[in-house]
């Protein structure tokens, strides 16, 4: 009627700076009642009453639940949750040849690590990339730019691009789109058989190549006798001009928060070219991926919306 249940969860591949603040079917679990590890290759085992293994490079919990009665409660019955601060050994590089391996939030490293793991990631050997891009992109992530607080109204300022993210079962591709686009990154592209990777920052003013495909110095190829430049337009009542945002809140536990963004003058042209004069909401949902404070969610929003 009063008994404790002896459970073993594993909390995510290691190494980490820490887990923490862990919980059974909403029961929180004092410190004296767990023993965790950090997911170290090689780690000693989580004593446990049964014979388990050491789980080498996973992070591991023992968390003993009570006092309650846990007659009649199955294994599907039993979950668990903590706050884990992530990954210690990502690499941070100072130049093409040196660098450390740390915890990192910024989402430019974090990017290299999912591309280069060889555990859970893409696997890529870093002598195919070029570092001096991810240099000059986590600077850029780095930078210090203006947002609003969460009236939206007081100007504040915060770092350009941070990454807090559960890496889950989905495909290696489909989170490494999600981080270019929640850091507003060019998708990774080879180049002379290196891996490459820009912001989608302001052009320069000096050094922008100039495409044509007019005159004996063109750049766009001619195929038969004709260009192989081609244009479209979309119409207005095709475009985006509703963004449903979804974020990770920190300042709220990190639960999930929407954001409505409205663009009404693109709604009105919506409108017009459906034949009236009403607003025309043509809208898409998207997740802020590794994105968890108010200010850099709004801001990442606009420039999404724009």
């Amino acid at each position: 009627q009063a008994g404790y249940l002896v459970t073993l969860f594993a909390v995510c591949e290691g190494p980490i700076v820490q887990a923490y603040n862990f919980y059974v079917n909403d029961q929180y679990i004092a410190l004296n009642h767990q023993i965790s590890n950090r997911g170290e290759v090689g780690q000693v085992k989580v004593p446990f009453p049964t014979t388990t293994l050491n789980y080498s490079g996973t992070a591991l919990a023992r968390l003993d639940a009570g006092p309650k009665d846990w007659r009649g409660i199955t294994a599907d019955q039993i979950n668990a949750e903590c706050t884990v601060i992530g990954s210690n050994d990502v690499r941070v590089y100072s130049d093409a040849d040196t660098y450390t391996k740390q915890y990192t939030t910024n989402r430019a490293w974090w990017l290299l690590h999912v591309l280069t793991n060889k555990r859970w990631g893409y696997g890529l050997d870093h002598s195919r990339i070029v570092v001096q891009d991810w240099i000059d992109l986590a600077s850029w992530c780095d930078d210090t730019v203006a947002t609003t607080d969460v009236d939206g109204e007081t100007p504040i300022s915060s770092t350009r691009s941070t990454f807090n993210a559960d890496l889950n079962e989905r495909p290696t591709q489909q989170q490494i789109t999600d981080i270019c686009l929640g850091g507003r990154f060019g998708l990774p592209f080879n180049y002379n058989g290196k891996l490459r990777c820009i912001p989608l920052a302001n052009a320069p003013e000096s050094g922008t190549p100039v495409f044509t495909d007019q005159g004996a110095d063109r750049n766009i190829v001619f195929e038969n006798g004709r260009s192989t430049l081609r244009w479209s337009r979309k119409s207005d009542k095709d475009i985006v001009n509703q963004l449903k945002v979804t974020f990770d809140d920190a300042a709220y536990n990190w639960e999930p928060h929407k954001l409505i963004l409205d663009d009404l003058d693109q709604q009105l042209k919506a409108g017009i070219a459906s034949g009236d004069r009403t607003l025309r909401v043509v809208s898409k949902e998207v997740n802020a991926f590794g994105i968890t404070n108010y200010g850099e969610a709004v801001r990442w929003s606009k420039l999404l919306m724009n």
